[in-house]
């Protein structure tokens, strides 16, 4: 199967320039208008051997081009299997808590979230589109609740437009 969907799915190998152990990678991000966009975090690579990089690195490829075509069940497997061989992998943990998202499966998404959120991310764009993305599931999944939480959270914080706008989509 897997050899199946690369071969439907573009992707490029070329440009995959490396500065030491930091690579860029694209993250999975659900906006208001329920469309994927990408924003870029960095991605500590620990493995130091070439050859389970690039493997790690096609699957984290062909995970994200599945998600992006509409196979999350596909995208799921490959993003359980990169946290697998590494378990720090946050990229992975966000793509698949997005892919969960996605599919409805609340709970997942919301406990990947959870675990993300104790991630003290340096780039504060991925985590406001994380909070962003945790409180659309929280209020996809019962709406009264939401308005209840989101009340208490815009109160506490009332320049968060994450807060602000996930309680308007709740009301």
């Amino acid at each position: 199967a897997v050899d199946q969907i690369q071969k439907t799915l573009l992707f490029s190998d070329k440009g995959s320039a490396r500065k030491k152990s930091v690579e860029r990678k694209s993250a999975l991000m659900i906006d208001r208008s329920d469309k994927f966009r990408k924003s870029e975090i960095d991605i500590l690579i620990n493995d130091s051997s070439p050859k389970n990089n690039q493997k790690a690195e096609q699957k984290q490829k062909l995970a994200y081009n599945a998600s992006i075509a509409g196979q999350y069940e596909v995208a799921i497997e490959l993003y359980k299997q990169i946290l697998k061989s590494d378990p720090k992998n946050h990229y992975a943990s966000f793509s698949l808590a997005a892919c969960y998202h996605k599919l409805g499966q609340y709970k997942q998404a919301k406990t990947l979230y959870y675990q993300l959120l104790k991630y003290e991310w340096t780039d504060e764009q991925t985590k406001n589109e994380l909070i962003g993305n945790l409180i659309a599931v929280i209020v996809e999944e019962s709406p009264n609740d939401a308005v209840y939480l989101l009340e208490k959270l815009s109160n506490q914080n009332p320049e968060s437009a994450y807060i602000l706008a996930g309680a308007a989509m709740a009301y």
